[in-house]
């Protein structure tokens, strides 16, 4: 069990997908887009009583610098028994949590931040808290 979350702080640097690539290798797995999995609780909310998440803002840098689709939550995961058991963002989340708000930040707004930190935080937590397979 648990879940990982993997996050380029500031998200200007290769941090995220280099890990990614190297963890793919290791674990012979390959990320798939969470919008790919349109009823994913961590976008939805639904299940554990959290934000939607389906749409997303993003900070004026990020947009000024973005290409693709400028309201779509962009994490991916490496699903494990169906369930995303690592999280990466290459998308600041960390200083839209804190609330910081300098430019140069490539990353969701404040809002945004926070709603998709409370929805890992509250899958997360739900995945803990799920009784033990009993043995047999």
């Amino acid at each position: 069990g648990g879940t990982l979350l993997v996050e380029t702080v500031g998200g200007v640097t290769q941090f995220t997908p280099e890990i990614e690539k190297q963890l793919g290798a290791a674990l012979k797995l390959k990320a798939v887009p969470l919008v790919e999995t349109p009823d994913s609780p961590i976008l939805t909310g639904q299940g554990i009583n959290g934000f939607d998440c389906s749409k997303v803002n993003y900070r004026r840098y990020a947009v000024l610098n973005m290409n693709g689709d400028l309201h779509q939550p962009g994490l991916s995961a490496f699903f494990v028994n169906k369930r995303p058991a690592i999280l990466f963002s290459q998308d600041d989340l960390t200083e839209g949590v804190v609330g910081v708000n300098h430019w140069g930040i490539m990353g969701y707004d404040v809002p945004s931040a926070r709603n998709l930190m409370g929805n890992i935080i509250l899958y997360a937590n739900q995945q803990t808290l799920a009784p033990a397979p009993a043995a047999k």
